[in-house]
Order: structure tokens, then sequence, then C-alpha cells
């Protein structure tokens, strides 16, 4: 006798770059497709900035794609309803700025989830904070936070007393391989992996950086990512002479990067809880870090990462020289660095989508 599987379906924008793109894609490709009939449903269609992971074909889940036009689209409206009703979901798990176009399509039999990617107050202002806070509060959707902090700052922003939410920390694939700290600093590279938007805030990155080469003349500077500002940073290193930048652009192997550089710097100005971190941990990547959003929830300072203030260009260069002087603390970080990542392993991840998708009760742990 076979199985009859729970039909879930994720929805989101694009299947772009970013980090919430990529956990909806891990999350199809590790849910247990015995227990679950997965399908993604994307808004735009396939473009040139879409992930190229080997699982975008993967049997256990299929791909909608419904064409959407830029700026308000009254036409996705219908495609979105008629799509879901081919599909017949059980489970709705949305993401992004995407519950305006689900409202009409929601029923009440579909369990409803919908996951917070970021600080609430910056992720959605306006009309999308109105959007959210009614399908919270009317429409039976159940907000999941990614870390503690986001969980709290979510209960505040939409005034969710009594009303559940759910927390379930990113996952990743960890890294089977390690950093080897280095004896000796002939070549000391600084690596950041964000998309160039301003959160990420890559002027500052900048010019810590630059004041760091000045005074040692072996280090570099690897930027990985793309985004709508890259005009502006590449402006920005061409004006001020700064030397031993490479920016590499979106990349599939982001690990071959990260084992190969010495430290990795982080100087965004609000996060949600950053891939980028996670993958940094699971190598042993020393890490000097921004203390804002839900990155204190991951990163411990003086335990698995140096901790600073957004824009506090003085205490990131004061970091950074001492990783670059003292090799025992950047083995010291590396170790607890792994040691802590094994809890953002993506199978482990699923697994507690799963008991919240099946009431199982244990998604918290």
């Amino acid at each position: 006798m076979s199985c009859v599987r729970t039909k879930l379906v994720y929805i989101i924008p694009t299947l772009g770059t970013g980090g919430a793109e990529k956990i909806v894609l891990e999350l199809a490709n590790n849910i247990d497709n015995n227990l679950f009939d997965v399908s993604i449903i994307s808004f735009y269609n396939k473009n040139p900035g879409m992930h190229t992971y080997d699982y975008l074909s993967n049997e256990n889940f299929k791909i909608y794609f419904l064409n959407k036009k830029l700026g308000l689209d009254f036409k996705l409206f219908g495609r979105l309803k008629k799509t879901l009703t081919s599909i017949n979901p059980d489970i709705i798990h949305a993401h992004l700025d995407t519950l305006l176009y689900l409202i009409p399509s929601f029923n009440k039999k579909q369990k409803k989830f919908f996951t917070i990617h970021n600080v609430p107050n910056e992720e959605a202002k306006g009309i999308q904070k109105l959007i959210r806070k009614y399908c919270f509060k009317f429409k039976q959707v159940i907000p999941i936070a990614i870390s503690n902090k986001i969980e709290e700052l979510t209960q505040k922003y939409y005034k969710l007393k009594n009303k559940k939410i759910a927390t379930i920390y990113n996952g990743i694939y960890l890294s089977d391989k390690t950093k080897i700290i280095k004896e000796n600093n002939d070549k000391f590279v600084i690596i950041n992996v964000s998309s160039f938007k301003p959160a990420k805030d890559h002027i500052t990155l900048l010019k810590v950086y630059n004041e760091f080469h000045k005074k040692y003349k072996n280090s570099e500077l690897w930027l990985l990512g793309d985004g709508c500002l890259k005009g502006e940073i590449l402006d920005y290193i061409d004006k001020n002479n700064i030397v031993g930048v490479t920016l590499f652009g979106n990349v599939s192997n982001v690990y071959d990067y990260l084992l190969k550089a010495d430290m990795f710097l982080l100087t965004s100005i609000y996060e949600g809880l950053p891939l980028c971190l996670l993958e940094a941990l699971s190598v042993g990547l020393p890490i000097v870090s921004t203390n804002v959003g839900g990155i204190p929830d991951i990163l411990e300072n003086n335990y698995n990462a140096l901790l600073v203030d957004a824009k506090d260009v003085d205490s990131m260069l004061c970091k950074l020289e001492l990783l670059f002087n003292n090799i025992d603390i950047q083995k010291k970080l590396s170790i607890n660095a792994i040691n802590s990542s094994k809890k953002y392993d993506i199978k482990l991840c699923a697994k507690k989508h799963e008991a919240l998708y099946l009431d199982k009760g244990d998604e918290n742990l």
C-alpha cells in the first residue's frame, strides 16, 4: 500500500542568487520526498542571474515559472491561482514579497507559512508590512523566523502577541574540508561574500581594507557576489586608488574561495542570518563581523568570531590587525567555528521544517 504524500509548494519571486532563493532550493532538495510531493513556484521566469545548481533539474520537485512582469502585475493573480489549483497543495510556504498575490488563492484547509528572512523593519515597510500583518493575523499564515533575535523583532514589529511564530535557523551544506591556518602571512586574503546592495555596506569594507593594505602590502581583498551597486563599488575603488581588490562575481563553488582565504570580513548594517557566515564557519575561516540583526545568535565574540559595531572603521581595522598578527587567535576562532557550524546542517534544517509542516512540535530544537 503506497503512502499518500503531503503536497508542499514553495513560492518565491525569483530563483536568483540571494540567500532566500538558495534556502528555498536547498530545502526543496532535502525535504523527504517519501513524505512530501514538493513544487516551487517562481513568479519570474528563468534568467541568466538564476542559481545554477545541478538540482534545478532535480526530479524530486517541479518548478513552475509564471512570467511575471515588472511592477504590479494583475494577470499574475489569475496565473498563480490557476497553478495552485492544479497543484492542489496541502501546505504553502511563501517567501519574500509574494503574499499580496497569494491572498486570493488561500483557503482554510491549507497550512500556510511565511519565512522572515531579514530584520523585519528593513525587510517590509509600508504596504508590504500591512500585507504581512494582515496575513499573520487573519489568514492563518504562520511566520517562521530564522533566528531567536529575528523572532523577537518579528513579534514586536507585527504586534503578534499570542500568535505562533516558529524559529528555524538557516541551514547550509557543510563543507567536507577545513581551512588550514598558515604559520606565516606571506599573503593574506580577506574575503567577503555578499550581494552588492546598501545593507552590505561595501564602502565601509573598502575603507577598512584600504587602510589595512597601506600597512600590510601583502594583503588582498576578494569580493564574491554581484548586484545593483557594483558600478558604485568599482568607481570607489578607482577614485581612491585601492589596489589588490578582485571582484569574482557570483560563483557556485564558494567553498573553494573560502578555503583559500585567510579571514572573512562582513560589514553589514543589518542582517537576518547570512548564509555566507555559516559557510565561513563551516570551513573554519576566522571571521570579523558586525554585531547586527541575527548575527549574534550564531557568532559569539572572542569564541568563533570577532564582533564589531556597524560602520566602526577603526574597530574593524583593529580586529583585522589582531588576527593578522596572532596565529593563535586565528586557530582558536577556526576550531570553535567548525564546532559551532554543525548545528546549521541543511539536513537538520529540512527536518525541522518537516516537523513544523507535520505538527510534530520540535521545529524550535
